[in-house]
C-alpha cells in the first residue's frame, strides 16, 4: 500500500521505516516542525517539583538536549500520555515512568490519586507543547492538583513548496493518508491542492489517530475516515 506520512521530519523517518518493514511504500511530506525550548526546561527543572508529566515524545527530545544536566532528575517520577512517550522517557534514562492510555483525559483518570499525594508540597511539572489540548490541565485543576506548565517545544507549520505537494500527492496510487495530530490535519487540508492532486486525496483512506484529529477532515471527505481504536501508532497501522 502507498501511504502518505505527514509527521515532522524525524518522526516521519521512524514511521516510514516501520511501514517499509511491513511491506508498505511511503511518501513523506512533513507539514510541521518542532522548535525546542531547552532553556525554559532547564530553568523549570531547577525549581522544586514533585514529578514530571509529558504528553509527547517531543518533550523527551528537549530533555535530552540537556545532556549530563539531566542526570540528577532521572529518579523523578514521570507520568506519560502513552506507551510510546513512556518508552522515549525510559530510553532517555528515567527510571520511574508510568503510561496512561494515550490521551490527556486518560492521564487525569489514571494518575489523579497518585498526583494528589505526590504534590502535597511541590507542584507537578508539565513539559507541555504548543499548541495543545487543555484537557489535561483542566482536569487537574478541577481536582485541585497543583501544576506548573512549561512550554518545552512549539510546533509550527512548514512552508511547503507547491512542487513538493504535487510530487507527494500526484503520484499514483496514493491509498492512505496518516494523520497524527489535529494541527497537522488542519495544515494538510489547508494546503492549496492542484486539480491533479485532489482526485488522489479523494480516493485515499484518511487514517486518524483519534476523533479529535478526524474533526479537522472536511465534510466531503468524512466517508474516507478511519479512526484508530486507541491513540497509538500500532492501532493506526492496524487500519492499513
Amino acid at each position: 500500500m502507498r501511504v502518505l506520512v505527514t509527521r515532522p521530519e524525524n518522526a516521519s523517518r521512524r514511521t516510514a521505516t516501520r511501514l517499509k518493514s511491513l511491506g508498505h511504500e511511503t511518501v513523506v511530506l512533513p507539514l510541521m516542525e518542532a522548535h525546542h525550548h531547552a532553556e525554559a526546561v532547564r530553568e523549570a527543572l531547577q525549581r522544586p517539583h514533585a514529578a514530571l508529566a509529558i504528553t509527547s515524545a517531543e518533550a523527551v527530545r528537549v530533555l535530552e538536549i540537556l545532556g549530563d544536566e539531566l542526570v540528577p532528575h532521572l529518579d523523578a517520577p514521570v507520568f506519560a500520555v502513552g506507551e510510546a512517550t513512556a518508552a522515549a522517557a525510559r530510553a532517555a534514562g528515567f527510571r520511574s515512568v508510568e503510561a496512561a492510555e494515550g490521551t490527556g483525559a486518560s492521564m487525569v483518570d489514571a494518575f489523579s490519586e497518585r498526583l494528589r499525594t505526590l504534590t502535597s508540597r511541590h507542584p507537578l511539572l508539565y513539559l507541555a507543547g504548543t499548541p495543545r489540548s487543555p484537557v489535561f490541565e483542566e482536569g487537574l485543576a478541577a481536582r485541585a492538583i497543583p501544576l506548573t506548565a512549561v512550554t518545552s517545544y512549539t510546533m509550527t507549520p512548514l512552508p511547503i513548496p507547491e512542487d513538493a505537494i504535487s510530487a507527494a500527492l500526484q503520484t499514483l496510487p496514493l491509498q492512505a493518508i496518516l494523520l497524527y495530530s489535529r494541527q497537522t490535519a488542519r495544515v494538510f487540508f489547508g494546503l492549496s491542492l492542484s486539480p491533479e492532486s485532489l482526485p488522489n486525496v479523494r480516493r485515499s483512506r484518511i487514517l486518524c489517530l483519534s476523533e479529535n484529529v478526524a474533526d479537522e477532515v472536511p465534510v466531503s471527505l468524512r466517508p474516507n475516515i478511519r479512526i484508530a481504536r486507541s491513540p497509538d501508532e500500532d492501532s493506526l497501522f492496524a487500519l492499513l
